[in-house]
C-alpha cells in the first residue's frame, strides 16, 4: 500500500488534502514508517521552502508533527537522527 500512496501524496503539487491524508497515514504506519521517513520528510520540507499559502503551510506543519510524533522504533529514530545530521 505504501509504495503507491506515498508517492501520490508527496507529489510536487502537494495540496492541503494530501498533507492531511499523509498525517493520518503516518499515525497508523507503525514500523513501516521507518522505510519511508526520509522520503516523506524531504517532500514536506521542500514544500515548506517553496510554498507560501498559509492554509497549506499550517496543514504541512500538522503533517510534520504527526510524522515526527509517529516515530516509535529505534530504527526510525536512528534514521531521523542521521538524516537531520546530514542536513
Amino acid at each position: 500500500m505504501f509504495p503507491v500512496l506515498i508517492p501520490t501524496l508527496i507529489s510536487t503539487a502537494m495540496a492541503a488534502f494530501n498533507a492531511r491524508a499523509l498525517a493520518s497515514l503516518v499515525t497508523v504506519a507503525g514500523n513501516t514508517l521507518s522505510k519511508w521517513l526520509t522520503v516523506i520528510l524531504n517532500a514536506l520540507v521542500k514544500v515548506f521552502e517553496e510554498d507560501e499559502v498559509r492554509e497549506l503551510l499550517a496543514t504541512l506543519d500538522e503533517a510534520l508533527r504527526a510524522l515526527l510524533g509517529s516515530i516509535e522504533d529505534p530504527e526510525g529514530l536512528n534514521t531521523l537522527m542521521l538524516h537531520l545530521l546530514g542536513w
